[in-house]
């Protein structure tokens, strides 16, 4: 009796030593089972125990788990061979899954103060292009400009224009003093929105209309400083 499965559901790199054990049937008597491979070389069909695997050799080509009934089978490894065809799961931390909740808030509060449009909306009311796309995009490739990704969508903040919908020259200053290469575009938007130490505290966005050289002399502070 043979019982397969595809390789994409197993392991290619194997820790087990030796792949032998075996099951109850519900009539109580024993099966016992070792577990082979079989590759697909060239068109040929090679079967080999798992035992090969261990050793370190890599298999090409389409790869075939099967567990092969066998007599004499040692049943001390059947958690062996479950743990053999156990696919791998990565399964987030407590710590992570607590970051990534405290950064969704955060990225909802933001989009929920600070109204923005999409890249159409501002090519249309600012361009006559075919693409209407294409003035925004080549705002922000310029550093005149910053965008979120949210659902799928980039999102222009509307903060960051002036009332006839072009790059407000301060947010470009700004812009370009910050550490863009290092920061992605959330922790670019997330820093406008962030209490900020070299602002005594107040955020970027805040102080921007009253003070944009502050603003600007913050986001150098941060260039400044050295990569964690």
């Amino acid at each position: 009796m043979v019982s397969t499965m595809s390789a994409k559901h197993a392991h290619n790199s194997l820790t087990t030593s030796h792949a032998r054990g075996e099951s109850k049937t519900s009539r109580g008597s024993t099966r016992s089972w070792r577990v082979v491979a079989t590759r697909t070389l060239g068109g040929r069909q090679v079967e080999s125990e798992v035992k090969e695997l261990v050793a370190g050799r890599k298999v090409r080509g389409e790869l075939v788990l099967a567990l092969v009934e066998v007599p004499g089978a040692d049943a001390a490894d059947t958690e062996a061979i479950i743990d053999f065809l156990t696919p791998e799961i990565s399964m987030p931390s407590e710590a992570a899954l607590t970051l990534a909740r405290r950064s969704a808030m955060a990225r909802a509060d933001f989009l929920r103060e600070f109204p923005s449009a999409t890249a159409a909306d501002i090519g249309k009311a600012r361009s006559k292009a075919r693409n209407p796309h294409a003035l925004a995009h080549r705002w922000r490739s310029q550093r005149r400009a910053f965008a979120v990704p949210h659902k799928g969508v980039l999102r222009f903040p509307l903060f960051q224009f002036d009332e006839d919908g072009a790059p407000r020259r301060d947010v470009v200053a700004t812009l370009r003093a910050l550490p863009i290469e290092r920061m992605s575009e959330w922790e670019i938007a997330l820093w406008w929105s962030a209490a900020n130490g070299a602002l005594d505290g107040r955020r970027p966005v805040d102080v921007l209309d009253e003070n944009p050289e502050a603003v600007e002399r913050a986001a150098r502070a941060l260039s400044a400083e050295s990569p964690l």
